[in-house]
């Protein structure tokens, strides 16, 4: 939903005043701070999906525990590229082309055991990845494209080469027997059975592949040609009743695609010697639709011929597509504005994605749209993203803003991926909204949309805590160069008897700050810096 969608221009230390639950912005009182009034949640408030504060890790990935639990993680996502030919039986999996094709195997044993015990252990809901593609690693040694068979290639590690030739830079086609094996369903019906017996009885949460619209890049040593509507429709409804069949209880999550593009799109869509260079091939031979409604029709078809429920939650992933995000230095004044500026393409329908897309994506919102219109109780996941930058201020404010936007526009889940470095900018990000007094105080669980909005400049996201009658404000000033003021105004019964401010910004990058605020002798103002470049979360008891 947008709350307010308008730029706000700031000359001469002046702000325009927006005050929230009004459709009209008071453009003649240039002098004052922005607004907000506290009001108490309404009927058409929705409780805010505690799984939306996940996180994402590869297997055999280092992360100290204290990092980890620290920020209070809701839900961790067993996946990645290697999630996808992860043999559990063996603990190894093939790096694709994210590492030279090459296998590994954990370094201690059981590792998928020891993922879904340490959850459970920290009150964190664990989801695992389970392979579709059709090839899984045959040991923790081997690897697709070894020199001794294919000769010298354009970059190798350990004997092992990334699969292009060194003259021509082509790429070599594998035997994929070198380093992988066939999946069974026999074997994906072990590892259901097995986590189903060993950790409880209690709903699993199953995602059905990964990112199949990448296979030809990421596992081109077995899947070589580019993915089609049918092919993934497939072997997604294979594992699918596979895993309900062995787990009826089971959340089943899907397709994990890896982008708004996927959505759009099968990669056999994309020009090439497989489709004699026709863009939408693929597409066309489906009736013009787009690949994410096509496939949810399919298998809503299929579950009402079959009796079988299929998929409970719609998965897809987000990275900004603007390439300079990810190329160009982090600090920079123009491409920190173009991160946080990218947020909006998450959920503002004017936004026109700034990037080779070229178009308005409000990726949220459609895709509630398409969810809706094909079955009203699927479920919307967005099982990674990442703005980058980790270890600047922007991508702190990035990473916040997306949060509150998780929240405000009721996703079921959410994974950021990885999980951030201790100590790192996206860290504290995080630790604002689960753990902002390290005492694990967290963003309430009631989100109050009229006490809430979007600018260009700062963004307001509030909730509440019945129980513990206390609102939480996740408050992100984007201005580079502009400190704001706030004005908290309540109109509530009960005045609020206490306020904490808690502040991350790029003067302090070492620390979460408490800033001691002065309540107004009314109990019904306070004004409150919001230094720039900074994430804020305000605590007010009422």
């Amino acid at each position: 939903m947008k709350i307010l969608d308008r730029k706000l221009l700031f000359t001469a230390g002046y702000a325009l005043k927006a005050v929230v639950g009004l459709t009209l912005i008071n453009e003649a009182a240039l002098s004052k701070p922005f607004s907000i009034q506290l009001a108490q949640p309404e009927k058409s408030d929705h409780t805010i999906s505690p799984l939306i504060f996940g996180l994402g890790t590869y297997m055999g990935e280092e992360h100290t525990a204290a990092n980890t639990w620290s920020l209070r993680p809701t839900y961790m996502r067993f996946g990645g590229n290697m999630a996808e030919v992860f043999n559990w039986r063996l603990d190894a999996w093939n790096t694709g082309s994210d590492w030279y094709f090459t296998n590994f195997k954990s370094e201690k044993p059981n590792l998928i055991d020891r993922f879904m015990a340490e959850n459970q252990r920290n009150s964190v809901a664990p989801a695992v990845v389970v392979p579709m593609m059709g090839w899984i690693a045959k040991d923790g040694s081997s690897g697709s494209f070894p020199e001794s068979v294919y000769g010298k290639q354009v970059d190798s590690r350990g004997g092992f080469g990334n699969g292009l030739k060194i003259t021509s830079r082509e790429k070599i086609i594998a035997d994929p027997t070198r380093a992988l094996m066939p999946i069974t369903q026999d074997w994906t019906r072990d590892l259901i059975n097995h986590l189903k017996t060993r950790f409880g009885n209690f709903p699993h949460r199953y995602i059905i592949g990964n990112e199949p619209m990448l296979w030809h890049e990421t596992h081109r040593d077995a899947h070589p040609t580019p993915a089609t509507y049918d092919e993934v429709l497939t072997k997604f409804l294979v594992t699918a009743t596979t895993v309900r069949k062995t787990d009826p209880e089971a959340v089943i999550i899907g397709p994990a695609l890896w982008g708004f593009l996927a959505t759009q799109q099968s990669a056999f869509d994309e020009r090439g010697p497989w489709n004699q260079f026709r863009k939408f091939a693929d597409r066309d031979k489906h009736g013009g639709k787009a690949f994410l409604e096509w496939f949810l029709g399919a298998v809503n078809r299929e579950e009402r011929s079959t009796g079988l429920r299929l998929l409970d939650v719609v998965d897809v992933h987000f990275y900004p597509a603007n390439e300079e995000i990810r190329q160009k230095h982090p600090g920079l004044p123009e491409i920190r504005r173009k991160r946080m500026s990218a947020v909006k393409s998450l959920w503002d329908k004017n936004y026109e994605d700034d990037s080779w897309i070229k178009s308005k994506i409000y990726f949220i919102p459609r895709l509630r749209d398409v969810l809706s219109s094909i079955n009203s109780s699927l479920k919307l996941a967005i099982g990674e993203y990442n703005f980058g930058a980790e270890e600047d201020i922007s991508g702190a404010v990035a990473l916040a803003e997306t949060l509150g936007v998780f929240a405000q526009e009721g996703l079921w889940s959410a994974n950021y991926w990885t999980i951030p470095k201790e100590n790192s900018p996206a860290y504290f990000a995080f630790k604002l909204f689960r753990n902002y007094d390290g005492l694990g105080s967290a963003f309430a669980p009631i989100f109050v949309k009229k006490s809430s909005f979007i600018s260009d400049d700062l963004s307001i996201f509030t909730s509440y805590d019945p129980d513990k009658r206390l609102f939480t404000l996740a408050v992100t000033n984007k201005s580079q160069t502009d400190d704001h003021e706030l004005s908290l105004n309540s109109q509530l019964k009960n005045p609020p008897s206490s306020l904490r401010h808690f502040v991350y910004n790029e003067q302090h990058t070492d620390v979460i700050r408490e800033i001691h605020e002065k309540m107004a002798p009314t109990g019904k103002e306070v004004l409150i810096n919001i230094p720039r470049l900074s994430v804020n979360l305000i605590e007010i008891r009422i």
